[in-house]
Formats: C-alpha cells, sequence, structure tokens
C-alpha cells in the first residue's frame, strides 16, 4: 500500500469512505479497514482532517524506526470551496512521489427557482479533454454537458438520477457512474462521480462531488435509499423509432435529452441550447405546453399536429409532434417535418 494514491469522499456520518488505492477501486469501502498498520497511523486521521477541515499536509515522520513522507490534498468543490474528498500517500523518505490521479471536483448551484449552472475545477476540464483557458467553455451547463458530453446510452438514467436526488431530502452521498466522449470525439470514457446534495440558505441547493475516471468493471450505480434507479425508456423509444427527430423531454424544465441523430439531419433548433418549448413559435408554445402537461399522468400515446418550429436557420417549420408519455415527469417525443413555413434563403 506504500507508495500508491489513496482517494477517499465525504460521507455523511461516516466522514469518508474509501474509493481508491493505487490501481484498486472501491464502492466506499471503510478507510480503516483496508489500509495497512502503517497506512492508519500515518494516513487516516489526516484524510479526515483534510475531508473534514480542508487541511493539506505535507510532512516526515518516523514510524517503527522507518522515515516516511507522508502527504495529503484535500479535494474542494470549485465554487463554495467545500472539501468533497482527500488524497494521501505515503513512502520511504527519499523515494519519488508517483503522479497523482486525475480526481476533479464539481458543484451545480440551483437558485430556488430552478435555474442550474455548474462549476468545475481545472482537473475535470483535463479529464474530459477540454482547456479550462478556452473562452467558449468557461461555463459548462447541465443541460450542454449532458446533450454535448454524456452518452447517448447513459443519459436517460444519469438525468433522471440526479433531478430525483435534487427533490429529495437526502441521508448519504451516491456514486453514479456514466460515459462520455470527450469534446472532439477522441475517446470515450467511464466516470464515477460522488456527489452530496447540500441545502443552502433562501432556498438555494448545492450538489457537490468529486468525478474520476473508472474501470469498465466498475459501472455500478451507489444510490442514497432515497432515491431509486430509474427505469429504462428503451421501451417506450422502440414504439417510437423512425427515420425522424427522437428524444426525451423532462416536463417540468422542457430540457431535451437522448437525442437522436435524425434530430439535426432535419436542421431543426439546436437540442443542446434550446427547450422543446423555447423551440415552438411564440403564438403555440402555451398551447403546446397546456396539452403536453394535461397528458403527463397518462402512459398513453399521442400527437399534436401542425405545430410550427423553429428551424437551426431561424425560420420555423410545421411539423407533428408525436409522444409516447413515461411515469412521473418524461415522454419520448418524435418530430415529423411536414413542410417549410418560411423557408432558407437559398445559398
Amino acid at each position: 500500500m506504500q507508495g500508491q494514491w489513496i482517494v477517499v469522499d465525504s460521507v455523511p456520518a461516516r466522514v469518508m469512505s474509501l474509493l481508491q488505492v493505487g490501481d484498486t477501486f472501491f464502492k466506499g469501502a471503510s478507510v480503516r479497514k483496508n489500509l495497512s498498520r502503517e497506512g492508519r497511523q500515518l494516513l487516516f486521521d489526516r484524510l479526515e482532517d483534510a475531508v473534514q477541515h480542508g487541511t493539506s499536509i505535507e510532512v516526515v515522520e518516523e514510524v517503527a524506526g522507518q522515515c516516511w513522507r507522508v502527504v495529503v490534498r484535500p479535494v474542494l468543490s470549485p465554487y463554495s470551496e467545500v472539501p468533497v474528498g482527500a488524497l494521501g500517500i505515503y513512502l520511504p523518505e527519499g523515494e519519488p512521489i508517483p503522479p497523482r490521479p486525475q480526481v476533479g471536483s464539481m458543484e451545480w448551484i440551483v437558485s430556488p427557482d430552478g435555474q442550474r449552472r455548474s462549476i468545475w475545477d481545472r482537473t475535470m476540464y483535463s479529464i474530459y479533454g477540454m482547456d479550462p483557458l478556452d473562452q467558449g467553455m468557461q461555463t459548462v451547463p447541465p443541460g450542454m454537458w449532458l446533450a454535448k458530453f454524456v452518452s447517448r446510452e447513459d443519459q436517460d438514467r444519469l438525468l433522471k438520477i440526479i433531478a430525483e436526488g435534487l427533490e429529495a431530502e437526502l441521508s448519504d452521498r451516491g456514486l453514479i457512474s456514466y460515459h462520455i466522449v470527450t469534446l472532439h470525439g477522441k475517446s470515450k470514457k467511464l466516470l464515477e462521480m460522488s456527489a452530496r446534495k447540500y441545502q443552502g440558505e433562501n432556498g438555494t441547493v448545492y450538489l457537490r462531488g468529486l468525478t474520476r475516471q473508472i474501470p469498465a468493471t466498475q459501472g455500478t450505480d451507489v444510490l442514497p435509499g432515497e432515491v431509486s434507479a430509474p427505469q429504462s425508456a428503451l421501451d417506450a423509444m422502440v414504439e417510437l423509432v423512425g427515420d425522424v427527430p427522437l428524444a426525451q423531454v423532462d416536463f417540468r424544465t422542457w430540457q431535451l435529452f437522448q437525442v437522436s441523430p435524425g434530430w439535426a439531419e432535419t436542421g431543426l433548433g439546436d437540442p443542446q441550447t434550446l427547450t422543446l418549448l423555447e423551440m415552438i413559435h411564440d403564438d403555440q408554445r402555451e398551447t403546446v405546453r397546456e396539452q403536453l402537461e394535461q397528458r403527463a399522468e397518462e402512459a398513453s400515446v399521442g400527437t399534436l399536429e401542425g405545430v410550427r418550429m423553429k428551424s437551426q436557420f431561424g425560420h420555423h417549420q410545421i411539423v407533428n409532434i408525436s409522444y409516447r408519455v413515461l411515469p412521473n415527469r418524461y415522454a419520448m417525443v418524435r418530430i415529423q417535418p411536414k413542410e417549410w413555413l418560411v423557408r432558407p434563403p437559398v445559398s
């Protein structure tokens, strides 16, 4: 165990749990039980101090006639600077310290009116293959993160777990795994996020945690008891699959996710930056919203005909919107273009 970086996260009641020792990965195991005798003596209290108080330390200490170099670094949330985990290592004095594993931190701030923003530390940008100084990537809104970086097969599960977690009174943190595609599509990675919900003042909610890459064999979620693992939306998707745009919509935010490739092929508005309602013409927006909300409690299939929907050119296209309502707050929708209301200029 000496000479290996140890990663822990912050857990209510237990203070911290073990996530990683070198190349060995854990799902929130006991830190004390999995450390060696020297590790318990040199690291345990210091890791707890880092997780509780954000304390960083680098010392040389003698144990049983051996001089050990001990390094502990907290992982702080990028906005509130609250400890969300820590890394620690001990090794014989004079030996070189191996490179630290990439452990990034993120923080979501959810205002009382439902507006969300996310902030990353520099390591998060590195994990995603991004330059933190890129002006176009200074902020990564949650909707953009989900649509642009999270692999399509994980979007449904991840969005629903986070949505339910933000609304529930949680007694624990969650370990959530998901695949990402890096910015330029050069690689696909399996990441794991250890996240906790914090209630702030005036109704503001904070979701803070750490993120790191994990092996493919470790992709299993560990959820707080108040959060249920969501059912897959694949059955509903199969009912609607065709050569037309297809996506899932959240009835509360109208955010689109799990968007099919057919969406871009028809030239409709960008689902990464626009909600479903924002794509609907002003004259029809309220009608479409009311009709879909009325059906939110029904597990049924229906169609809204003659809807004017924004294209990527800024014009509007007449479409039919077919939907398959899922339990609670979601529906699968498909867009069937009929004709141009205003044709784009010919280049």
